[in-house]
């Protein structure tokens, strides 16, 4: 029996919330050879807390987890992940460690105290593993210039997700109470910091055009977000978070991201497959998405005017919006088949499992 028949069983560690990790994970495991079993441990973002009795806790499941399974590797899905897996070494855990992380050009949006904590954490947590995974190239550059990572071991792979599914139009508004020829806009993510949900209703307040406008999501910012729509008196449609957000997608005309920072943007290229028609804030992230050919306006981020233009546009331009969903859904569909070649990644398995990661 040859080495890349001999089985290699993983233990994925990520923080149970809402976001790409889970979504991307779905579709590397889909495509894993047999040789390759998993499984997932979710640990709660509060109990990675420094120091309290839960991050205790949180470290001895993890170590229990990898006894329970049998793991010959520990593949930490974040920063936050990869800091809590290192940690567990100090409670006995001693398989080897893989990273995957994005985001991190995040890190230079911070200074002073903040910004070198949060450096002096992605390091302890990048620097134990035998490889760290990366989807972006500027997230790839990002950690060599902060020496955040030994060059050697920064494995740049593709994104890995699903194309969403194709929807009737029509039948999509219908089921949504819009009318067939209305303009819709569609924002969706978390309210969080890093998506600046504030900024499209902003937008929305200045347009020119007075489309529908829908955001799926949910999110500690919830609250605040509903306040400014009020105050504002924007028609927005909240719509919650959406499991399949496909429907939204396909009833939509433009679909905007207004991410501070981003990594390689999954919830654009799953949109972009159905033919979506994209506005995205010119950060490092969507950036490598339009250098891989995903047609998108590209804006200032925390510019609501700019937004609004970029919007009006489009909204104005029929035959620009169905030029760029065909491209988009071409280019993403050919990226979303690349990104389901895993063999790099189980390739880095069995270096860390040798120990030469």
């Amino acid at each position: 029996m040859g080495e890349r028949e001999n089985p290699i069983c993983v233990l994925h560690v990520l923080l149970d919330e809402p976001g790409g990790a889970s979504a991307a994970l779905d579709v590397v495991e889909a495509n894993f050879p047999e040789e390759v079993s998993s499984s997932r441990l979710l640990i709660s973002p509060s109990a990675l807390r420094l120091p309290s009795a839960s991050l205790v806790r949180a470290l001895l499941k993890v170590r229990k987890r990898v006894h329970e399974t049998g793991a010959h590797v520990v593949h930490a899905h974040g920063v936050r992940a990869g800091v809590g897996v290192r940690l567990a070494r100090v409670f006995g855990m001693r398989v080897p460690i893989i990273v995957t992380v994005q985001g991190l050009h995040a890190l230079r949006r911070s200074s002073g105290v903040w910004r070198a904590l949060a450096v002096r954490l992605t390091r302890f947590a990048l620097r134990s593993a035998s490889s760290v995974i990366v989807i972006s190239q500027s997230d790839r550059t990002s950690i060599i210039e902060e020496g955040l990572a030994l060059e050697p071991g920064v494995l740049l792979t593709s994104q890995s997700f699903a194309p969403l599914t194709i929807r009737d139009r029509a039948a999509a508004r219908r089921q949504l109470g819009l009318g067939d020829g209305e303009k819709v806009v569609l924002w969706i993510g978390r309210f969080v910091e890093q998506k600046a949900p504030e900024v499209f209703v902003a937008a929305i307040g200045r347009l020119k055009t007075s489309p529908a406008a829908l955001m799926v999501g949910d999110g500690p910012l919830m609250e605040g977000v509903t306040r400014l729509r009020d105050q504002l008196g924007v028609p927005i449609r909240f719509e919650g978070w959406q499991e399949d957000p496909s429907m939204h997608v396909a009833a939509c005309d433009v679909m905007v991201s207004t991410a501070r920072w981003e990594g390689f943007p999954l919830m654009l290229l799953e949109a972009a497959t159905t033919g979506a028609c994209l506005v995205a804030t010119d950060t490092p992230g969507n950036r490598d998405a339009v250098e891989a050919g995903i047609p998108m306006a590209v804006v200032p981020p925390d510019e609501p005017v700019a937004l609004a233009e970029a919007i009006d546009r489009l909204l104005d331009d029929d035959e620009t919006r169905a030029t760029m969903g065909v491209e988009a859904r071409r280019v993403s569909v050919t990226l979303s088949q690349a990104g389901r070649s895993v063999q790099p990644i189980v390739d880095a398995y069995r270096r860390a499992i040798r120990g030469t990661g």
